[in-house]
C-alpha cells in the first residue's frame, strides 16, 4: 500500500506468475500471462512507478473505492451541514456555547485535580499549638461553640 500515492501494488510479480510470463516489446514493460497482466502503475504525478506493479482488476477495484470513499465524504458533509443549519436556525447556538464552556471548566478541573494528587498536594489543615488532631468541624477539645484559633498553625 503506497499512501502518498493512494494505490496498491506488488514490489514484484509474484513467482508463479513470471515464471510463465514473456515481457512484452512495448516501452510500458508489460508482463503478460495467461490469466493476468502485470504493469507499472503511475503515481500521483503521471509518471510510471518502475519498481511496482498492478493489474487492470487491481486498478479498477482501487478506483471504485476511491470513489465510493469521495461519494461518503460528501455525504457526510451534506449531513453536518443540515445539522448545522438545523442548530443555528432553531436557536441552540446559545445553549451550545453554555455547554462547550461548562465542559471546559470541568475538564480543567478534573485535570486541575488529577495533578494535584499525583503530585501529593493537598489543602491547608489547621493544627492548635497543642498538635492535636485537626479541628475539622469547627469545634475544639472543650466543647466550645468556636474553635480557638489562638496560637493555632497551619500546615500544608
Amino acid at each position: 500500500h503506497d499512501i502518498i500515492n493512494n494505490l496498491l501494488a506488488l514490489k514484484e510479480v509474484p513467482s508463479w506468475i513470471s515464471s510463465t510470463a514473456t515481457l512484452a516489446a512495448n516501452e510500458e514493460d508489460v508482463l503478460i500471462s495467461s490469466k493476468h497482466k502485470y504493469y507499472h502503475p503511475r503515481d500521483r504525478n503521471g509518471k510510471p512507478l518502475r519498481n511496482r506493479y498492478t493489474t487492470d482488476r487491481v486498478e479498477r477495484a482501487l478506483s471504485s473505492y476511491k470513489q465510493a470513499c469521495e461519494d461518503a465524504s460528501e455525504r457526510v458533509t451534506y449531513v453536518l451541514q443540515k445539522l448545522s443549519d438545523s442548530l443555528s436556525a432553531g436557536g441552540h447556538l446559545p445553549t451550545i456555547v453554555q455547554a462547550y464552556h461548562l465542559n471546559l471548566v470541568l475538564c480543567t478541573v478534573v485535570d486541575h485535580a488529577s495533578r494535584a494528587n499525583s503530585s501529593g498536594w493537598g489543602l491547608a489543615r489547621m493544627f492548635s499549638s497543642a498538635r492535636s488532631p485537626p479541628l475539622l468541624d469547627g469545634s475544639n477539645k472543650t466543647g466550645d461553640k468556636e474553635a480557638n484559633t489562638s496560637g493555632s498553625q497551619f500546615e500544608g
